[in-house]
């Protein structure tokens, strides 16, 4: 049997293919690639609101819904207790703003070359930028402090997490410096890439400070572990900085800047992680 909605997913969005093939293996949707249903131009689709809120087509009346409300319907095909969620307005509007800030933020959580003409690009919201770089970086930081406090305690430096979100938001800072005579837009969205870069950074730690937990680490590990994961992060940067267009300088400030501070954190009997 046909699915009776038809969805439309952003084919350059891995996030929007994920949820949209598991939707259409489960025989709830059909998914449709935006760029593809924007050639054809449909007259009852508004193009530009699914560009920020996913739309769902029904296909028996042709009627539109977007954004959180197609979510629930859709999954509320399969799972009842979704439609029961969905009718309190409480978690309506928690649902919408948790869509809305990762909507919003989709391209800098995971940025793909585009593989067709027409773009499925979110509108800039700044409101929602902005939350992302705050809690990417307060996440990160909780990360790398819990890592690195048995590291700095035996090198005699005394953690404080106070300085480490003062380093990590000063970095947002400092490229921003280098960075402020181009348009606004593309800031933010470079400071988006560079605070998720940090935030893969941190999650990348998590399974080395669980195994800790568990078990006594020599501390060679613990540091050669962090340097990997250090690397992987600055080729993540790279290919972030390629994907969007911008230099290789930026790369260069982005680990100038770490290890200026850290010299600097060190030089005073203090320390950066």
């Amino acid at each position: 049997m046909k699915p009776k909605y038809q969805l439309l997913i952003d084919e350059d969005c891995p996030m929007c293919r994920t949820y949209g093939d598991y939707l259409t293996k489960s025989n709830i949707v059909q998914s449709t690639s935006y760029q593809q249903m924007r050639e054809v131009n449909a007259p009852h689709i508004d193009f530009d609101r699914a560009r920020n809120k996913i739309a769902l087509v029904n296909t028996e009346d042709m009627t539109v819904t977007y954004g959180i409300e197609s979510l629930i319907k859709a999954f509320g095909v399969k799972y009842r207790a979704v439609n029961q969620l969905s009718k309190s307005d409480i978690v309506v509007y928690v649902l919408n703003v948790f869509y809305s800030f990762i909507s919003y933020n989709r391209k800098i959580i995971y940025p793909a070359r585009p593989r067709h003409s027409f773009f499925c690009i979110p509108d800039f919201s700044l409101t929602y930028r902005i939350a992302y770089i705050i809690m990417a970086g307060v996440i990160t930081v909780l990360c790398l402090h819990y890592y690195g406090a048995d590291m700095m305690v035996s090198l005699g430096l005394k953690p404080n997490i106070w300085r480490e979100l003062a380093v990590c938001f000063g970095q947002v800072g400092w490229q921003a410096f280098w960075f402020r005579k181009t348009e606004k837009e593309l800031l933010w969205d470079y400071l988006g890439n560079m605070m998720t870069v940090s935030l893969i950074g941190g999650l990348l730690l998590c399974p080395m400070l669980i195994l800790i937990w568990f078990m006594p680490m020599l501390l060679w590990v613990q540091i050669a572990y962090f340097f990997l994961v250090v690397t992987i992060m600055l080729l993540e940067h790279k290919r972030r900085c390629d994907i969007i267009g911008l230099p290789i300088w930026l790369s260069i400030s982005w680990v100038v800047y770490r290890m200026v501070v850290m010299a600097i954190l060190v030089s005073v009997g203090l320390h950066i992680f």
